[in-house]
């Protein structure tokens, strides 16, 4: 699974980008949203987007 957004107040929780987070572990609370696009040949996909809501390092 991988996330496409993260809200702001996940993002300011933590620097993620931190060397001192690599490795930690985290509680992740995300949604789910889902939306449908068409191709060239009429066919509908479905497709789902992760977001993470927040973040709670254990």
């Amino acid at each position: 699974m991988f996330f496409t957004e993260i809200s702001a107040e996940a993002l300011k929780a933590y620097n993620l980008k931190s060397e001192d987070m690599s490795g930690k572990t985290f509680e992740i609370t995300y949604e789910v949203s889902e939306y449908e696009e068409e191709d060239e040949e009429g066919y509908i996909e479905t497709y789902e987007t992760h977001k993470i809501i927040k973040l709670k390092k254990l």
